[in-house]
C-alpha cells in the first residue's frame, strides 16, 4: 500500500487505522455501494494486515536476536555438544484469518 497522509507512517498506529478501518467499513460499506463480499474481503485484508503487524512481525524480530545469540553461543562455546540451530515458527493464524492466508476472497 502506498502511505499517504491519511494512513499513519507509525506501525502502532497502522494497527489502529486497520482496526478501525476494518470495523467502519462494516457499517458504511453498503452504503457506499460495496457488495457483502467486498466488505468481507476488505475485512479479512484488514484482520490479515493486523497480524502482520501485532504477530508476525515480533516473532521475525525475535528469531533475529535468537539467531545473534545463537551465533556469540557458536562462537564462544566448548565445543562439548552439538548445537540444535532455532527454527522459526510463525504465530498461529486465527480462524477468521486462516481462509485470507490460504488465497480465498
Amino acid at each position: 500500500m502506498k502511505m499517504s497522509k491519511y494512513f499513519p507512517k507509525a506501525q502502532g498506529a497502522q494497527l489502529v487505522w486497520y482496526m478501525t478501518f476494518a470495523n467502519e467499513i462494516q457499517v458504511i460499506g453498503p452504503g457506499l455501494g460495496l457488495t457483502a463480499a467486498q466488505i468481507k474481503a476488505i475485512v479479512a485484508d484488514c484482520l490479515w494486515m493486523i497480524y502482520l503487524l501485532q504477530s508476525w512481525l515480533p516473532a521475525t524480530r525475535n528469531l533475529s536476536q535468537t539467531g545473534t545469540n545463537t551465533l556469540i553461543e557458536a562462537q564462544s562455546g566448548d565445543g562439548t555438544e552439538l548445537m540444535v540451530l532455532p527454527t522459526f515458527v510463525a504465530p498461529a493464524l486465527e480462524p477468521e484469518r486462516e481462509h485470507r492466508r490460504a488465497g480465498v476472497k
